[in-house]
């Protein structure tokens, strides 16, 4: 098993919180903690934890594990990531659930 490198997690997630216009003090009010604090996880200077990793998560509307680990080309995923999210919204509930299952016929069909 490697072992987590904690300082590039809290720069994936200062990254995160940036990208989605999210103010230090947001953070700090949502857990109840000082932005100090939330400043120095995020600049490794104090040790994260799961509590925290899972509210930059939901905040920012992304998996633990994506900030976790390390893709090949995050920004275009992510890109990619958001072009698609914008797009399905547009559709019904029933034409989402008709495009998932599609997706998951297609990725069977493929793997």
């Amino acid at each position: 098993m490697t072992e987590l490198d904690y300082s590039i997690i809290a720069r994936r997630m200062k990254a995160e919180r940036i990208r989605n216009k999210i103010s230090q003090k947001q953070v700090a009010d949502g857990l109840g903690c000082t932005v100090s604090f939330v400043s120095n996880v995020e600049n490794s200077r104090a040790k994260l934890n799961l509590r925290m990793l899972a509210y930059y998560a939901q905040m920012c509307n992304v998996s633990v594990d994506s900030l976790m680990t390390e893709r090949e080309d995050d920004s275009e995923s992510q890109k990619l990531d958001k072009e698609l999210l914008h797009v399905f919204h547009g559709y019904t509930t029933d034409e989402q659930k008709k495009i998932i299952k599609i997706l998951k016929t297609w990725k069977a069909d493929n793997n």
